[in-house]
């Protein structure tokens, strides 16, 4: 298999496993002319320099790798490309992997340049807020500009900025000096981190007018400390908070639970793997499916309410989903009820490409009808990674309303879950006239608008007084139940004009709702004896 390896330079020398990879090189390929003069710095340059091509766009860069791995040239085996620091921040690595794939794809980082800055400046920077102005093609409204500084400088105390052309150190003084800012000659420390790395580098600490009067050499990082009250509290690791590392296209920032300032700007991606304390490490942009529950805000799971949280986007099933679970999120929402299937794909696509984590809100869980397969196959095609979170299904929550167990021993032990045929076609075998056969509890979803369908069929196999339940929006606030029996259900059913949002119970198990049917399970029979009971 031909492999993409992209190796992050800084500095230093290579270490063991990088230099072989470039030895062993076929293709060895840099995005900018200044990378190239870095690499001639290396001890490995001299050997492989015959092998090595300057690339100094990276769309052209991706398609030069298609073109070249793709194809399968013989002589074309393996390709290392050689990247600023760290590839995964703010670099080419993210686009990579998204082109090429994880299997195919290898990274082997340095430092980063922003690391290395807060070294040099002698600072922690686990408390700072992180801007790029390195990307383009980002969505206007998910990005900085050079004007919303001061207003983030207000709400963060210290911020590190990958700077470009035009967002260049004396433009950042300029934006400080006529902001809203009190005293920003005295309030405000700029450290600007000039050429790291080279033997030219420096570090020029001043004021915002003393910035201002100055010229700086590219690549540059700025580092902004307002003196005016102390930083953000670190995460408190190992005791109740949820802070942690967040990534997105623009920024870093450490984040805490109790935060009472909360930010004007979206909310950043707040990573993965909640630990007992706080974030346990940094996460990749996401689509997250979470299963919302049937209704009522508290039966959503822990982990689909912390990921809805800190997530930067939010889709939700609008004409299903209770508003009530959408209080207090920063992020930006959209409702999918009007949205067709393209529609969706194309915001978590251009959501992902920008390093935010998507949060897909479907109704109950989505394993029941909730149409996320087709979402999932579009997100595979795309290299997009996913993760489903399981919700509290209304079948479950509707059994719970009834307060009891669908299975019931010596009556059944088989629950069917299954809807009649309308729009959407079911197998010959899975309609409700052959599935009625059975007699066994059977929890119908989707069907109720054709009630009087759903009894026709139900009766080819089961008796006209069986139990049937239909409840309304279980959980919900304005829950309903309507209980009856196949003779007589639909009236009910027609009486409440019930149209939508219910399922339908059915069978002989229904009764142990509303008195006891003399049936006790073995379990704790005090005879039965098994592995944890002698």
């Amino acid at each position: 298999m031909n492999k993409l390896y992209i190796i992050g330079i800084g500095f230093r020398p290579f270490d063991k496993r990088a230099s072989e990879i470039i030895y062993n090189s076929n293709l060895i390929l840099t995005t900018s002319n200044r990378l190239y003069e870095l690499f001639k710095e290396h001890e490995e340059f001299k050997e492989v320099k015959d092998r090595i091509k300057v690339i100094t766009n990276v769309d052209e860069t991706i398609e030069f790798i298609k073109s070249e791995i793709r194809n399968l040239k013989p002589e074309i085996q393996t390709v290392a490309l050689i990247a600023s620091g760290d590839p995964m921040f703010h670099g080419i690595g993210r686009r990579a992997v998204k082109e090429f794939g994880k299997d195919m794809v290898e990274i082997l980082p340095d430092l980063s340049c922003v690391q290395i800055a807060f070294s040099r400046i002698k600072e922690p920077w686990d408390d700072a807020f992180l801007i790029s102005f390195h990307r383009s093609g980002i969505l206007e409204k998910n990005k900085y500009e050079i004007d919303d500084i001061p207003l983030l400088l207000t709400r963060h105390n210290k911020i590190a900025i990958l700077t470009n052309e035009r967002n260049n150190p004396t433009e950042i003084a300029k934006t400080l000096l006529k902001s809203q800012i009190p005293n920003p000659k005295s309030q405000i420390i700029i450290y600007v981190c000039e050429r790291l790395g080279y033997d030219d580098e420096k570090i020029i600490e001043g004021a915002p007018d003393v910035i201002l009067k100055m010229e700086f050499l590219s690549p540059n990082v700025v580092i902004l400390q307002n003196r005016a009250g102390e930083p953000p509290p670190s995460p408190p690791f190992g005791k109740g908070g949820q802070g942690g590392f967040s990534s997105e296209t623009h920024t870093s920032l450490w984040l805490t639970k109790e935060d009472e300032n909360p930010s004007p700007f979206p909310s950043p991606l707040r990573g993965e793997g909640w630990g007992e304390g706080g974030f346990s490490e940094q996460k990749m942009s996401k689509v997250y499916f979470i299963g919302a529950g049937p209704g009522d805000p508290e039966l959503i799971t822990i982990k689909g309410r912390k990921v809805l949280d800190n997530a930067d986007v939010v889709i939700y099933t609008g004409s299903l989903v209770n508003p009530e679970l959408l209080k207090g999120i920063k992020a930006e929402i959209f409702d999918s009820s009007k949205m067709a299937l393209d529609e969706i794909v194309e915001i978590m696509r251009n959501s992902t490409d920008n390093g935010r984590t998507v949060a897909r809100l479907h109704t109950g869980d989505t394993s029941f009808y909730s149409a996320v397969s087709e979402q999932i196959e579009r997100l595979r095609a795309l290299n997009i990674e996913y993760e489903v979170i399981p919700g509290v299904s209304s079948a479950m929550a509707g059994a719970a309303v009834l307060g009891q167990e669908l299975t019931i021993p010596e009556i059944t032990q088989t629950v069917i879950f299954t809807r009649i045929e309308g729009r959407t076609p079911v197998p010959e075998m899975e309609k409700l006239s052959e599935l009625a056969k059975h007699r066994a509890t059977m929890v119908i979803f989707l069907s109720v608008r054709i009630i009087e369908k759903v009894r026709d069929e139900l009766l080819s196999g089961y008796p006209d007084n069986t139990p049937v339940v239909v409840i309304e929006k279980a959980s919900w606030p304005e829950q309903r139940i309507i209980r009856g029996a196949l003779k007589d259900i639909v009236d009910l059913v027609r009486d409440a004009d019930i149209e939508k949002t219910a399922l339908i119970y059915v069978g002989e198990a229904l009764k142990a709702s509303e008195k006891s049917l003399k049936k006790e399970s073995r379990l704790y029979n005090r005879d039965f004896s098994h592995g944890y009971r002698k």
